[in-house]
């Protein structure tokens, strides 16, 4: 039982500490875009694409990783257990 905890601890740990580069990259990214967001003229037409997409996916990407990956973290613990077993 307090293998399981030492795990969840690390996993929140480890999270904590991670969270706050990944987060800043992304942001920075999506700010970087935004002048391109803005002109997106018809003469940009490939920047401006790039930029939609690069946005749309970070922002994505954002909230899976606050949401989702906590989530499914110790559930990947359990599965390594199991299969030690």
């Amino acid at each position: 039982m307090w293998i399981h905890w030492a795990c969840l601890f690390a996993i929140i740990e480890v999270y904590n500490q991670k969270i706050i580069p990944v987060f800043l990259t992304m942001f920075s990214t999506v700010l970087g875009l935004v002048p391109f967001l803005i002109d997106g003229s018809e003469d940009e037409a490939f920047w401006f694409s790039f930029a939609i997409g690069n946005s749309g996916g970070l922002l994505f990407s954002i909230l899976a990783l606050i949401f989702v990956m906590p989530i499914f973290m110790p559930l990947k613990q359990q599965v390594k257990k199991k299969a030690v077993l």
